[in-house]
């Protein structure tokens, strides 16, 4: 596939209970659903860029739900797009961190936090979880 753009323009997913409460989450964590502010701020993101003339073609999102709801708004906000939503856009899975924030982590979870978000360590993981290493790979 080739692909021919003079501008990538990227849109993080709206806040999510997880975001709020500082916990960690998985594409089908419960608590990684958008909540009803990601809609206002939706909207007002859309308030304040109104006037800039975007060459946007299509939207590609992967079809994590807290993405797809995001979209959903969005596209309701920009009829005029296409949307392309595809699977091998993921996020990090955090398995063993799930619903648990960092200060609630402990003994080999809080090391492996600690080994990957604090040394930055690409390999290291959680329990049942993913590395940024394989994040990246799963990106490529």
């Amino acid at each position: 596939m080739e692909l021919n753009c003079s501008s990538v323009y990227l849109l993080r997913h709206g806040r999510t209970q997880a975001t709020m409460d500082h916990q960690f989450m998985s594409d089908t964590s419960k608590n990684s659903h958008i909540i009803e502010d990601a809609i206002r701020d939706l909207c007002e993101l859309k308030s304040q860029i109104s006037n800039y003339k975007f060459d946007v073609v299509v939207v590609v999102c992967s079809d994590i739900p807290r993405v797809v709801e995001t979209a959903n708004i969005f596209e309701l906000l920009n009829p005029e797009l296409k949307y392309d939503y595809q699977k091998k856009y993921k996020g990090i899975n955090n398995g063993g961190w799930e619903y648990k924030s960092a200060s609630t982590l402990t003994g080999i979870d809080l090391n492996d936090y600690k080994e990957r978000e604090e040394k930055h360590n690409i390999f290291a993981k959680s329990s049942n979880g993913e590395s940024w290493a394989q994040v990246l790979l799963n990106t490529i």
